[in-house]
């Protein structure tokens, strides 16, 4: 858990996280991961319907490397968004996080053929793998 997460957690008035609520440590992954897919989304040359589409396929691949389903991912979203002073915190968490990625893939020297970014390996299922 991050240092401030752990602050938050132990000093001042704290905040009861029910148990079916994603703990912030694990939103803040799970938010970092989503920025960055719809980052990747957002830089394709393809239609609105198509990319929502696409960033469907990676929010429920997000949500299965994390264990955690849409409906717990829901549940804990409108739980956060009513406990503003915690969501910010997490949302802090996760642009510290996004920054240190961003500072670390400009810092790689350039290459040819440069590793795609933690968001471009997100696979995308295709048609037969849904029907499967």
């Amino acid at each position: 858990m991050t240092a401030g997460l752990v602050l938050l957690l132990a000093c001042g008035k704290e905040t009861k996280l029910p148990s079916d609520v994603i703990p912030p440590e694990e939103m803040v992954g799970i938010l970092v991961n989503i920025h960055q897919a719809d980052a990747k989304v957002g830089n394709l040359k393809i239609s609105e319907d198509s990319a929502f589409t696409v960033m469907r396929h990676y929010e429920l691949f997000v949500w299965d490397q994390h264990g955690v389903s849409e409906e717990e991912y829901s549940r804990s979203q409108q739980w956060y968004l009513q406990h503003p002073d915690l969501y910010t915190k997490v949302y802090t968490e996760v642009v510290d996080s996004l920054s240190v990625l961003d500072e670390m893939a400009k810092a790689k020297p350039e290459q040819n053929d440069p590793a795609p970014a933690p968001a471009e390996r997100i696979p995308v299922p295709t048609d037969e793998e849904d029907e499967g």
